[in-house]
C-alpha cells in the first residue's frame, strides 16, 4: 500500500518513539506514554487509568488511551478494560519495552502506522488492550484539519460499513488546549513519580 508523505513522517515519530522507549528503559520495563499533537484528555482520564491499571494483565504490550474499535474485542477483563484483536490510530497509548523491541523487530512500516500495530496484534505478535471508556480522544473527527493524508480512507472496499471516525471525538477547546504537540519536534517530559515517560508527536 503506497503511503503518502504525512503517513510516512507519522510513522517515523511512531518509530522512534519505540526506540527511545527501549533505550530509555535500559534493560528495564519502563513504559512509556505516547500521545499525538492533537491528543486531548478527557476528563476522566487519571481516574479511568488508574482503574484500568490495575487490572491490566502482566502480557500488556500496548494500552490504547484512544482507538476505533475495527473488530470485536477479545475478552473483557474488567469494566475498564478490554483486549483488542485490531484497533484504528494512535492518538495515545502507553508501550512497553518488550512490545516496542517486537514492532522495531517487523519494520519497515509498510502501510498506516495503526494498522502496522493492529496487525502485529492481529497476528498474535503484540498483546493490546484498550481503556474503556476512552480517556483520550482526537480534538477533530478522523480527516478533519490533519497533515497526514490517509492513503487507507478505503482500506475496507468502497462497501463497507466500518468508518474511522467516532462521532464522540469531538472535546471542547479547553480539553484541547491541555496538550499541544510542538510543529516540528518532538517533547519529552517525565512523571513525577519517576514511574513512566511521555513523548508528545506530531501527527
Amino acid at each position: 500500500l503506497p503511503l503518502s508523505g504525512g503517513e510516512r513522517g507519522c510513522a517515523s515519530s511512531h518509530v522512534r518513539a519505540w526506540r527511545h522507549c527501549v533505550e530509555a528503559a535500559a534493560g528495564g520495563e519502563r513504559p512509556l506514554l505516547v500521545l499525538e499533537d492533537d491528543a486531548a484528555p478527557t476528563p476522566e482520564f487519571t481516574q479511568v487509568l488508574s482503574r484500568a491499571m490495575a487490572s491490566l494483565p502482566s502480557d500488556a504490550g500496548v494500552l490504547y488511551l484512544g482507538y476505533s474499535q475495527a473488530a470485536e474485542w477479545r475478552r473483557e477483563v474488567s469494566p475498564e478494560l478490554v483486549e483488542a484483536e485490531y484497533v484504528w490510530t494512535t492518538v495515545g497509548y502507553i508501550i512497553w519495552p518488550a512490545a516496542a523491541r517486537a514492532l522495531l523487530s517487523q519494520l519497515p512500516v509498510n502501510e498506516p502506522v495503526d494498522n502496522f500495530m493492529a496487525g502485529l496484534c492481529a497476528e498474535g505478535k503484540l498483546k493490546s488492550y484498550c481503556v474503556r471508556p476512552k480517556i483520550v480522544l482526537q480534538a477533530d473527527a478522523w480527516n478533519v484539519n490533519s497533515d497526514v493524508a490517509h492513503s487507507d480512507e478505503h482500506y475496507w472496499g468502497p462497501d463497507s460499513d466500518i468508518q474511522h471516525t467516532d462521532p464522540m471525538d469531538k472535546v471542547p477547546s479547553l480539553q484541547r488546549s491541555l496538550l499541544l504537540g510542538d510543529a516540528d519536534t518532538d517533547t519529552e517530559s517525565e512523571d513525577s513519580d519517576d514511574t513512566s515517560e511521555t513523548m508528545l508527536l506530531r501527527s
